[in-house]
Order: C-alpha cells, then sequence, then structure tokens
C-alpha cells in the first residue's frame, strides 16, 4: 500500500498544494514552522479523519479561509482509490470515496493505513494511561473499522451515563441501569478486541525487543483492568459482559458521588515490562526508547499479520532522537518495504543515501535531486 499523490487547498499553511510521491522514500527538508509536519499531518489525516496531535479540526482551516480540502490517492495490489475530505468553519463536511459521498470519518477507516512515529511517542512509556489507550485503539480501529464506531457508542453511552448522574431525578438507579446494561455490552466487545490484538502486539514486540538488545531483555505487556482476573483473556467475551454489568451497578454509589464512570475500558491501561520490572517506573531513558521502537515496529508488523500488507510510515523529526543503533534496526526494518515519509531540518544528517527529497520553506515546495 502506498499514498501516490496528495492535493491540499487552506490546509494548515498550504493555501494550493498538488504533489506526487515515491513509492519507497520521502524526505521532507526544511527549517521548523516551515510546513514538513503539516504535510505528514494531512497525510494522517486522510486515512483515519483526525490529526495525531491534539488539535480540534477547526485549527486545521488556513488562517482567514472557511474551509479545507484534502484529496488523495491510495494505491493498493494495483487497485486505486481516491479519498476525498473536505471541513469548514461549522464543521460541516463531505467525505468521498471514488466518488461516492460517505456519512462518516468512520466508514473511511482501513482503506488508508498509516503508521506515525514522532518525538511525542515516547510519551507511550512516561504519558498518561489515555495515550496507551490511543496506541491501542487506533491501531485497531484501522485493522477493524468497526470497533471505530465502537468507541464512539460507548463514548456516547458513556456522555449519556455522566449527565444521568449529575441530575436529581425519582427514578435515576432505573434509568442508569439502562445504560450500564448497554455500556456492559459495548464495553465487553471493545475489551475482547483489545485483548486479542494485544496477544498478537505481545509477541511482535517482545521478538522486535529481544532483537534491539541482543537477547538481553523480554518485553512485555499487562492489560491493566478494573476486572481483576489473571485470566482475563482467556474469559469469553458474555463472561466479560456479566462481570462489568456487576460492577457497574457495584459503583453506583462512588459514580453518583463523583458524578462520572469510574470504571470502563476508557479507564484501563497497558503497563509495559522489561524483564518483569515497569520500564515507566524503572526503566532507564535509553530502555524506554527502546521499548517504544520495539512498539512501533510490532505496530508496522500487526498490519502484515493481519491485513497481508505494509502501512505507510511516518516519521516525524525522529531520527534525530535515536542513537546510530536504534536508528540502523529501524532503517533496516522498513527499506525496501514500506512506503516512508521523513521529515528533517538537516541533510547532512540522513543516513538515507536513496529518497525523493522535497525542500519545504513557507507551505511551498521543491525538489532536490
Amino acid at each position: 500500500m502506498y499514498i501516490k499523490n496528495i492535493q491540499l487547498n487552506n490546509f494548515r499553511n498550504y493555501t494550493n498544494l498538488k504533489i506526487d510521491f515515491e513509492k519507497n522514500i520521502n524526505i521532507f527538508l526544511g527549517d521548523n514552522a516551515q510546513g514538513k509536519t503539516n504535510l505528514l499531518e494531512a497525510i494522517y489525516f486522510l486515512a483515519l479523519g483526525k490529526s495525531p496531535r491534539n488539535y480540534i479540526k477547526d485549527d486545521l482551516i488556513q488562517w482567514q479561509k472557511q474551509y479545507f480540502y484534502i484529496k488523495g490517492t491510495i494505491i493498493e495490489e494495483d487497485c486505486s482509490t481516491i479519498i476525498e475530505i473536505g471541513l469548514n468553519k461549522n464543521n460541516n463536511k463531505i467525505i468521498k470515496v471514488n466518488g461516492v459521498e460517505k456519512k462518516s470519518f468512520a466508514e473511511i477507516l482501513g482503506l488508508f493505513n498509516v503508521v506515525i512515529f514522532s518525538p511525542e511517542d515516547l510519551l507511550l512509556i512516561k504519558g498518561s494511561p489515555n495515550i496507551r489507550r490511543n496506541f491501542l485503539d487506533g491501531e485497531i480501529s484501522q485493522i477493524f473499522p468497526y470497533y471505530g464506531k465502537l468507541l464512539n457508542q460507548y463514548n456516547k453511552i458513556i456522555l449519556n451515563r455522566n449527565s444521568i448522574l449529575k441530575t436529581n431525578k425519582k427514578d435515576l438507579q432505573k434509568i442508569i441501569d439502562v445504560f450500564d446494561i448497554q455500556l456492559a455490552k459495548v464495553a465487553s466487545e471493545i475489551i475482547k478486541k483489545r485483548l486479542d490484538v494485544l496477544e498478537k502486539i505481545k509477541i511482535l514486540a517482545n521478538l522486535i525487543h529481544r532483537k534491539l538488545t541482543d537477547n538481553q531483555e523480554n518485553l512485555e505487556i499487562v492489560y491493566h483492568s478494573f476486572i481483576e482476573s489473571k485470566e482475563l483473556a482467556k474469559l469469553s467475551k458474555e463472561e466479560i459482559e456479566n462481570i462489568l454489568l456487576k460492577k457497574y451497578r457495584e459503583s453506583l454509589s462512588i459514580d453518583l458521588k463523583n458524578k462520572v464512570t469510574s470504571i470502563g475500558p476508557h479507564r484501563d491501561d497497558l503497563i509495559i515490562k522489561i524483564n518483569g520490572y515497569n520500564v515507566k517506573k524503572y526503566g532507564s531513558q535509553g530502555q524506554q526508547r527502546t521499548a517504544v521502537l520495539s512498539l512501533k515496529i510490532a505496530e508496522i508488523e500487526l498490519f502484515v499479520s493481519y491485513k497481508g500488507n505494509y502501512p505507510v510510515l511516518l516519521l516525524d523529526d525522529v531520527l534525530s532522537e535515536l542513537d546510530e543503533k536504534r536508528r540502523n534496526f529501524l532503517l533496516k526494518n522498513i527499506k525496501n518495504k514500506i512506503q516512508t515519509f521523513i521529515t528533517t531540518t538537516d541533510k547532512d544528517n540522513l543516513i538515507l543515501n536513496s529518497g525523493k527529497i522535497f525542500k519545504i520553506e513557507k507551505g511551498n515546495i521543491s525538489y532536490e535531486s
């Protein structure tokens, strides 16, 4: 899979842009704040209908413009798919696939797969549980598009339940119980799918990590849930659903006090360990970076495992954050296999001696040979 070209109108600092890409390595070269990351962001948006950064969609529209438009051509096994996305200031959107209009971004999930690796990904280890959940959920949503719809459904039920918790309705407990039944059903599907996919990620990440550390370290990923069961992964969806419903009902008094739903997959976490130790608490910076690299390469290989082809890789100013050993390991794993986009400020720092170089300055692009 690769992206053949992209067209941008009023997206960030790009007023009008049409650009063709190489199948292998594409290098975006330029000083900071020139638009390198914005171009990666547009490619990412084409795949997932959102930014990899925590921005509201309105921020993506160029200053003093009313809308943005993205169009890209995706090639997979000689089949061409054209994805178009338009969004205006009123949050009205147009989404088309091969000219056919779609109702939501959930309908484009899985058509174009990307993995992004940036310095912010180091927060996979050091950051909040939300970052690790998003890492896992984002991967699953691209492989299993229905999962994104499940997450949306779950979040809507949580919002409704939390709204009811803030009221003083007479039949509050009965109303809450209706939401609890709905929550248990959807949440059990989310947890079960997370556990199933995580089993593959565990194996892939540990194999990669052992190669990176000359077989000195084992990487382990533990799904940390409010469901206290060492055999959680072996439970059926129905068993998880029954446990969830019981837990939601038991937590009602606490939830009424705090006016928020205190348990559920929106509170779960991934605990990452090296040789049995929590790497967030006890790992060195080098170990944390190696663990993140193992997870990101495992993310790439997971697509191959499930879908039979590689995703597009976006490396946003990350090569400079890796030492020579880790950098070479990453480049060896992607060379001649994956369409890769690399942003950098210094051409002399590039290890790659092949690839198309796009020089970016204030949203304008020129080519270097």
